[in-house]
């Protein structure tokens, strides 16, 4: 069995000091940082998606079914897409 920094048996089930490199703390103003970088692209995803059926629905006098089925197609189209990329 290996020793850990205080010369103490280092289990392996983890009631040592756990191993690997001791990383100081991410900085609250850094991780507000990057949250807040992502918010304009999920604000027009979230959007488009949330406000597409309103709008197809009630706006545009389409029949539920086949809002339904336009997104579905967008949806597949990603699924075949994305693996290929």
């Amino acid at each position: 069995m290996s020793t850990n920094k205080k010369g103490q048996k280092a289990e392996p089930w983890g009631e040592g000091e756990p191993i690997g490199r001791d990383y100081p703390p991410i900085p609250l103003l850094e991780k507000i940082a990057y949250g807040v970088g992502v918010l304009p692209m999920n604000t027009s995803v979230n959007s488009i998606k949330k406000l597409s059926g309103p709008i197809f629905n009630i706006t545009l006098g389409m029949h539920p079914f086949r809002v339904g089925n336009v997104l579905l197609a967008a949806r597949i189209w990603d699924a075949i897409t994305d693996p290929v990329m």
